[in-house]
């Protein structure tokens, strides 16, 4: 697989369930980790914001921290990958990537779904380099 050659990379506007909710700001939320785990497991938005609260509650982190959604993505079958590489060991931006199913990935500062070739995010991240990602098996592509 060559990392390097992903120019094909789509990206494609989803707040993740969040205009489906009763949250009066609708932008520049700095909610990207909700979103992310919303569309992943097909749970909806609010019910990710209240089960990453109750986690952060028993763990003592904020709903937002690594800590946090990696039981949450745990939870529901989600499995952390190490960092994808270029042939010379260098990481790679999103755009890059010729991953095809499904994964959660972790970037700077940032956490966003993307399945198929597509980026589902609220802004175009796919310059940002992977630092590491989930997956899961049993989870469908998103349509």
């Amino acid at each position: 697989m060559n990392l390097n050659k992903g120019v094909n990379m789509k990206f494609k506007f989803h707040d993740g369930g969040r205009s489906n909710t009763p949250f009066k700001k609708k932008s520049n939320l700095g909610d990207c980790v909700i979103r992310a785990c919303a569309l992943a497991t097909k749970i909806s938005y609010q019910k990710v914001w209240e089960d990453l609260c109750d986690i952060a509650k028993f763990t003592g982190r904020f709903p937002n921290e690594h800590e946090t959604y990696e039981i949450f993505l745990a939870e529901h079958g989600w499995i952390k990958q190490r960092t994808p590489r270029d042939k010379n060991k260098r990481m790679i931006s999103i755009i890059g990537w010729e991953f095809k199913k499904a994964a959660v990935v972790t970037c700077s500062s940032h956490l966003v779904f993307i399945d198929n070739r597509t980026v589902y995010d609220t802004w175009d991240c796919r310059t940002r380099k992977i630092y590491n990602y989930y997956v899961s098996h049993n989870i469908p592509g998103i349509k």
